[in-house]
C-alpha cells in the first residue's frame, strides 16, 4: 500500500448505527480513501470501522450511475487497515478534528 500523503476530516457519519467521522485520505500513489473512524470505548482510542476507495467523479456520480462504481471496498489486510488508521491519525489535526466532531455529536 502507498503511504498516506494527506488527510482531512470531512464530516460526521454513521456506520451501522455507530457514530463515526469520515476522513478523506490521499496516498502518495494518487488514490483517495475514505476512512470511517469511531471511538473505541474499551481502549479510549480509535477504531477503524471501514475503509473504501473513493473514485467518485462529482460531475457524473451525483445521481445513481450504474456505469461507474464511485466507492469500492478497500481490499487490504488487517495489517493494511491498521496502517491506514495509524497513518491517518498521524496527520496533524486529524485526531483533534475527530474528537471535536464526535464530542459535538454527543451534546
Amino acid at each position: 500500500m502507498d503511504q498516506i500523503a494527506d488527510a482531512k476530516v470531512r464530516r460526521l457519519a454513521d456506520k451501522q448505527g455507530i457514530p463515526c467521522v469520515e476522513v478523506e485520505a490521499h496516498t502518495s500513489g494518487g488514490a483517495e480513501l475514505l476512512a470511517y473512524i469511531a471511538l473505541n470505548g474499551a481502549t479510549k482510542g480509535y477504531r477503524l470501522l471501514e475503509v473504501v476507495h473513493n473514485d467518485a467523479h462529482y460531475e457524473t456520480d451525483w445521481f445513481d450511475n450504474n456505469l461507474h462504481q464511485a466507492k469500492r471496498e478497500f481490499a487490504g489486510t488487517d495489517t493494511d487497515e491498521r496502517s491506514v488508521l495509524q497513518a491517518v491519525l498521524a496527520v496533524e489535526g486529524v485526531s483533534a478534528g475527530i474528537d471535536r466532531l464526535l464530542s459535538e455529536s454527543n451534546r
